[in-house]
Parts: structure tokens; C-alpha cells; sequence
């Protein structure tokens, strides 16, 4: 019994592809469980999951560069981003192609490749660019923005925190999937499915984690402009930092 025992924990993962979770920063396949904890095995970030289903949302951590005050930040995100690209036309299922009548070529196109001709990922923009170039040590170092980084997002892709504290710094995350809304309550910082917590709202009228009333949680599904109840961006002035 014992033996049998071993030998079933000892065989490797064998899930699906689409029950496992995909680091966004990295389009690295996981496994279910990871003993170093959940986060990406190849980049290390961390999963940011939603706090109702705790699905894994498309988001991805980054920090502005060190000469950029977090008000400059703010006010570069603000600014007009240029026209988006249209997606990129999605690859076939099937990776089998004929290079002849007798001729059978498998493509086995990397994950940031898939990524890429699936339109998840854009190789052009600057802060993908600087994203996906990591050394795959399972220590997550944030990916640092500049001012032509932050000038490129759309406003309504970034969601920073502010914590009650001034000894922690304000984060910032970019949803790399628009076409998944997400919601951030600034009461508890932490981060939903736009569809769980407007089920919340119309249940309750409160956020489903900290209870917070929606009248004094502002949260949002676009950048804000965190002002301790996280002012929008669209009509906020930036405050002076402490």
C-alpha cells in the first residue's frame, strides 16, 4: 500500500493545457500546484486571482523607473495612447502543415509565439519588449517601465494601489487582456471579475471581500489616480506626495 502510494504521487502532472494556469507575463503553462507558492515556476510572478471565483486575471506587475516619480507616472498615463494595432490573425489549431504530397512538417512555435499570433501580445510595443526579457530563475523581478513605456498604455489597462501606509509603495498593474474587464477596490485592494462584483453590488451594494459599502470603496475598471479613495484618473489633479 505504501509503495502504491509513492508511485501515484510520484507520476508527473498529467492535466490539460486549459485546466492549468498560464502566467501572463511570461505565457509559461503551470502546474495546478506549486510548492514554491503560486506564482510562474519560469518568471516568478506572482498569480493575481480574483477574491470571488479566484480565477487567474490577466494582470501583470510592473514599477516605473527609478527617476519617475509616481505623479509623473500618473500624468504619462493619462495622456492620449496612440491607436491600437488590430489583432493579429489567430494561428490554426492544427500545428501539422504539407510541404509536399509526401512531405509532413509539425511547427511547435514557442509560447510567447502562440501568445503572439493568438493577439495576446503585441512584439512591437516597448513594454512587452521589455516583459518578456527575463532570465527564467523563478525570482520575479518587476518589469520597470519608462516614460515611452507609460506614454504607449491605455489608462483604462492600469490599476494602481495605494496603501494606508506611505511606507509601502504604490503598485501598479496592467491588465494584459482588455477585452477581460477587471474591477479593483481601493477599499481592500484587491481585484475582481467586472462581473462578480457588479453581482455583488446589485446583491449586496458591498464589496464581497472587505464589506465596504460601494459608496466608499470607488472602485473602478480603469486606471485611477489613488488619493486614499482612488480618485479617477479622467477628473482627478494629482495631490502633492508626502
Amino acid at each position: 500500500m505504501d509503495l502504491f502510494a509513492l508511485s501515484i504521487r510520484a507520476r508527473p502532472p498529467a492535466d490539460a493545457d486549459e485546466l492549468q494556469p498560464s502566467c501572463f507575463r511570461c505565457q509559461t503553462i503551470n502546474a495546478l500546484l506549486n510548492q514554491g507558492g503560486d506564482k510562474c515556476t519560469a518568471c516568478g510572478h506572482p498569480f493575481v486571482r480574483s477574491y470571488v471565483n479566484f480565477e487567474l486575471l490577466p494582470l501583470v506587475k510592473f514599477t516605473p523607473a527609478r527617476d519617475i516619480t509616481p505623479t509623473e507616472a500618473v500624468a504619462l498615463l493619462r495622456r492620449e495612447p496612440p491607436p491600437r494595432k488590430p489583432s493579429r490573425p489567430r494561428a490554426p489549431d492544427n500545428p501539422w502543415g504539407s510541404d509536399g504530397p509526401d512531405v509532413q512538417t509539425l511547427s511547435l512555435a514557442g509560447d510567447a509565439q502562440a501568445a503572439e499570433n493568438a493577439g495576446i501580445l503585441d512584439p512591437d510595443e516597448p513594454f512587452t519588449k521589455a516583459m518578456l526579457d527575463f532570465e527564467p530563475t523563478g525570482r520575479f523581478t518587476a518589469t520597470v517601465a519608462s516614460r515611452e513605456m507609460l506614454l504607449t498604455m491605455d489608462s483604462s489597462d492600469v490599476f494602481i494601489m495605494q496603501w494606508s501606509t506611505g511606507a509601502r509603495p504604490w503598485e501598479f498593474y496592467r491588465n494584459m487582456l482588455p477585452d477581460v474587464p477587471v474591477v479593483l477596490c481601493h477599499a481592500c485592494n484587491h481585484f475582481f471579475h467586472e462581473e462578480d462584483w457588479e453581482l455583488a453590488m446589485m446583491d449586496k451594494g458591498r464589496c464581497p471581500f472587505c464589506r465596504a459599502s460601494a459608496d466608499t470603496s470607488d472602485a473602478g475598471s480603469s486606471a485611477t489616480f489613488p488619493t486614499g479613495r482612488g480618485v479617477p484618473m479622467s477628473n482627478a489633479a494629482p495631490s502633492p506626495i508626502n
